[in-house]
């Protein structure tokens, strides 16, 4: 099933290849289903992550364009 949502997704990023935020999309929705863990690549998303991380451990670090992303990793 892992496999055919990983396919899905990847079919999916090649028709919105020039949408930036939607490939970003995809990739936290592929490394989600794949890892069982949350990872986000906007500071605007953090605060849920973390909020529902509680038994995880949340992390946070800077991107090369300055912005905030974070992970939750069960």
């Amino acid at each position: 099933m892992k496999i055919i949502t990983i396919m899905l997704l990847l079919i999916i990023s090649s028709c919105s290849h020039n949408n930036n935020r939607g490939n970003q999309q995809l990739v936290e929705e592929a490394f989600k289903v794949i890892t069982g863990n949350e990872i986000s690549y906007r500071s605007d998303d953090c605060p849920k992550i973390e909020a529902r991380c509680a038994d995880g451990d949340y992390q946070e670090w800077i991107q090369k364009n300055g912005e905030t992303a974070c992970a939750c990793n069960n």
